[in-house]
C-alpha cells in the first residue's frame, strides 16, 4: 500500500461518520436546489405568484391594507418583500421553507438526544438526516413550495422544550406555530392532554397562542386593514370548503358523505371530541405509565385523529405526524414500520398524484388503507400506555 493509499485510508478510519454524513446533507441540498429551479407546483402558478404580483403592483403597505389570500400576516409579509424580487422570488420562497427542513432535522436531532443520552448521538444524527429524505419532506417544500416544515419546526421545538420540563416556552413556540398555520390545532389536544394527566403547567400558558396571534396581525393593521379583516382570517379559510375532506384520505372518503360537508361537519368536530374525551380518561387511569418518549407518539396521534376524524382535512396536513411517527418508531418501536410505512407511501403517491397528475388509484383504497394505519396506531399506542411496555 502506498502513501497516499494509507493518507487515505487513515482519515477514512477517523473520519468515515462524518464524511457521509456530511455528503449526505450536501446531495440532500442539491436535490432540493434542483427541485426549486426546475419545476412550479399548481399551487405556486395560480396561488402565490399572483398574491406576489399582487404585492408588486400595489407595493407593501398598499398589500397588506388590501389584503389578499388565505395566508395569515407573517406570511403576507414575507410574500410582499419577495415580490421585489420578480425573477427568483419563488425560488426564495421555496428557499425558505427548504431551510426549516433543516430547522426540523436539528430539532429531531436535539429530541433524541434529550430523550436517549450522548451514547445515541450518532444515531440521532442518522435518524434525523433521515428526515430529510422522506419523501413528504423532500417535496413539501422544494417542489410544492409550501410552508408546513416552518410551522412544524415550532411545534417540535415547543415538544422539545416540553420534555425539558419547561413550563413557558412550549407555549410560546405553539404561539409562533400558530401565526403560520391554523393546523397546529391539531397538536393542541395533546397538550391539553398533558395538563389534565400531567399537571405541571398552568392553563393559562394557553393564552400565548392568541396573544401570539394578535401581536403578528399589527402590520396588516397599521397599514390599514381592519381588525376583523385581519383576524378572520383562518375562519375565512374554511367558508370556500364545500367537502368533508379535500384530499385527505380519511374516513370521509369511505363512502358517500364526503360532499355532504353542511350535513356533517358539526358532527365530524364532535366526534373528534369524543375520541379525545375517551382517550383522556384511559390517560388519566394510567398516567404513571406516560414516559418522555411516548410524548411523541401521542403528539403525532393527536395530529392523525385530527386528520382521520375532522372536516376540512387537505393532503399535506399529516406532514408532522408522519415525521413524529418516523423519528419514534426509528428510535423507540419498531412495531410501527409496517403501519408507518405504508402511511409514507401513500402520502408521498398523493403529492405524487397533485403534483404530476400521476395515474389516479381511487382515494377509496388510499382511505381504507390509510385508515387501518391509524386504527392499528391506535392500538399500539394504548397497549403502550396501558401496560407500560418498552418496545424496540
Amino acid at each position: 500500500m502506498n502513501i497516499i493509499d494509507k493518507k487515505i485510508h487513515n482519515i477514512l478510519d477517523k473520519y468515515l461518520f462524518q464524511i457521509v454524513v456530511g455528503f449526505c446533507i450536501l446531495a440532500s441540498a442539491l436535490i432540493r436546489i434542483h427541485f426549486l429551479r426546475n419545476y412550479l407546483s399548481i399551487d405556486a402558478i395560480y396561488c402565490l405568484e399572483p398574491w406576489m404580483q399582487f404585492y408588486e403592483d400595489n407595493g407593501i403597505i398598499g398589500g397588506l391594507r388590501e389584503g389578499i389570500g388565505n395566508y395569515y400576516i407573517p406570511y403576507n409579509v414575507i410574500l410582499a418583500f419577495l415580490s421585489k424580487f420578480p425573477s427568483i422570488r419563488m425560488i426564495i420562497l421555496g428557499l425558505i421553507s427548504c431551510i426549516f427542513d433543516y430547522g426540523i432535522a436539528t430539532v429531531v436531532y436535539l429530541i433524541l438526544k434529550q430523550l436517549k443520552g450522548d451514547d445515541y448521538k450518532n444515531k440521532a444524527i442518522l435518524v434525523s438526516l433521515a428526515v430529510l429524505y422522506l419523501p413528504i419532506v423532500l417535496m413539501n417544500g422544494s417542489l410544492w413550495k409550501q410552508c408546513d416544515s416552518i410551522y412544524s419546526f415550532w411545534i417540535l421545538l415547543a415538544l422539545y422544550f416540553y420534555i425539558r420540563d419547561s413550563k413557558r416556552l412550549p407555549f410560546i413556540m405553539l404561539g409562533v406555530a400558530f401565526i403560520w398555520k391554523a393546523q397546529v390545532i391539531y397538536v393542541i389536544p395533546f397538550f391539553l392532554l398533558m395538563y389534565i394527566v400531567k399537571k405541571n403547567y398552568s392553563i393559562l400558558e394557553f393564552l400565548w397562542l392568541p396573544l401570539i396571534y394578535i401581536i403578528a396581525g399589527l402590520p396588516a393593521i397599521m397599514a390599514g386593514r381592519s381588525v376583523l379583516d385581519v383576524y378572520s382570517i383562518y375562519l375565512k379559510q374554511t367558508s370556500d370548503i364545500t367537502e368533508m375532506s379535500s384530499g385527505f384520505p380519511n374516513i370521509y372518503k369511505l363512502g358517500n358523505i364526503n360532499g355532504m360537508l353542511y350535513l356533517f361537519g358539526i358532527v365530524a368536530i364532535l366526534l373528534t371530541m369524543v375520541v379525545f374525551a375517551f382517550s383522556t380518561i384511559v390517560t388519566q387511569k394510567y398516567r404513571y405509565n406516560i414516559s418522555e418518549e411516548l410524548y411523541l407518539y401521542m403528539a403525532a396521534w393527536s395530529i392523525q385523529t385530527c386528520c382521520i376524524f375532522l372536516p376540512f382535512v387537505h393532503d399535506r396536513y399529516d406532514y408532522l405526524a408522519i415525521i413524529l411517527m418516523f423519528v419514534y418508531a426509528i428510535a423507540f418501536n419498531h412495531r410501527l414500520f409496517a403501519s408507518l410505512g405504508t402511511m409514507i407511501v401513500i402520502s408521498a403517491l398523493l403529492y405524487c398524484k397533485f403534483l404530476f397528475g400521476f395515474e389516479e388509484i381511487p382515494m377509496v383504497y388510499y382511505a381504507l388503507a390509510y385508515c387501518i394505519c391509524y386504527l392499528i396506531n391506535t392500538i399500539e399506542l394504548f397497549r403502550r400506555v396501558i401496560n407500560c411496555e418498552k418496545t424496540i
